[in-house]
């Protein structure tokens, strides 16, 4: 009895102890599966930083496609050398100008590369002169001046006006002293060439008697008849000094017998002697009638 109970002890604690080793087998397998999701669980928890790692890097990508971009570009846009060995082919811009007054016309063309050409020229036209206007009046001493303009483009031109000759002085002298017997109304003088002669020597011995000029009082009847000339009358006016032909008429109008000679109607002629010394200048008008 005692060994049956023996026996029954030990397969109840083999039992036990088959058991508790299956216990411990069950433990180890379950130990694995829990590391294998804590494992997933960290995967999982680090998926930010894998985020964050990707965007810093974007421009890197970025510029990889800019890079392979501009790396086809050669391939559509030839090369700077490749260019300059084309040659230029110029398209000109084409203007025409008008010929002016002094500058020929032409067609010009204009390239954008700088490149410009003229053709076609065309003469300048020269000016069109309006009428000459007198500024300053010549005297027996002066120069006058006289100005014209072009009456296209403005341009202006001056000349000299030559001095009074005696014959000059003696058709303004005519000239002056009709206009003064027109105002008063009076017979206008004619010019009388027959008596030029015998107004030259009248002029001649004024300048002899320089130093006495009042005291010269010629016979003016006498000297005519001496050279022919019919008359009925015959008066001389004496001017001594001024150049100027209007202030030799001023002066003799001023003198009541000489004013009065100018204006008589006793004359129909006359005519002017002239001439100069030392920078002195001496007048006879003489009158006849």
């Amino acid at each position: 009895m005692l060994f049956k109970r023996h026996i029954s002890f030990f397969i109840i604690a083999a039992l036990v102890l088959a058991l508790f080793a299956g216990c411990k087998d069950k433990d180890a397998d379950s130990k694995p599966a829990e590391s294998t999701d804590t494992t997933t669980n960290i995967s999982s928890s680090q998926e930010p930083d894998t985020s964050d790692d990707t965007e810093t890097s974007e421009p890197d990508v970025s510029d990889s496609s800019v890079d392979s971009s501009s790396e086809k570009e050669p391939s559509s846009v030839p090369s700077s050398s490749s260019q300059s060995n084309e040659p230029h082919l110029h398209a000109y811009k084409i203007t025409r100008i008008a010929p002016t007054c002094m500058s020929e016309g032409y067609t010009l063309y204009q390239c954008s590369c700088g490149a410009e050409k003229r053709e076609d020229f065309l003469p300048a036209k020269g000016h069109t002169w309006g009428e000459w206007k007198v500024d300053q009046e010549p005297t027996f001493t002066e120069l006058g001046k006289k100005e014209r303009s072009c009456t296209v483009c403005d341009q202006t031109e001056t000349e000299d006006i030559q001095k009074l000759s005696e014959d000059d002085f003696i058709d303004e002298i005519h000239k002056l002293v009709n206009e003064k017997r027109k105002a008063n109304n009076i017979a206008e003088l004619r010019y009388r060439n027959d008596i030029q002669e015998c107004a030259d020597i009248c002029v001649s011995e004024l300048m002899k008697n320089s130093e006495n000029i009042d005291l010269y009082n010629p016979d003016y009847s006498a000297l005519l008849n001496e050279h022919g000339i019919v008359h009925k009358h015959a008066k001389g006016n004496i001017a001594v000094g001024s150049p100027d032909e209007n202030t030799v008429i001023s002066n003799l109008m001023d003198k009541e017998e000489s004013k009065n000679n100018i204006l008589s109607s006793d004359f129909t002629g006359m005519a002017v002697g002239v001439a100069e010394k030392d920078g002195t200048y001496y007048w006879v008008l003489l009158f006849i009638g």
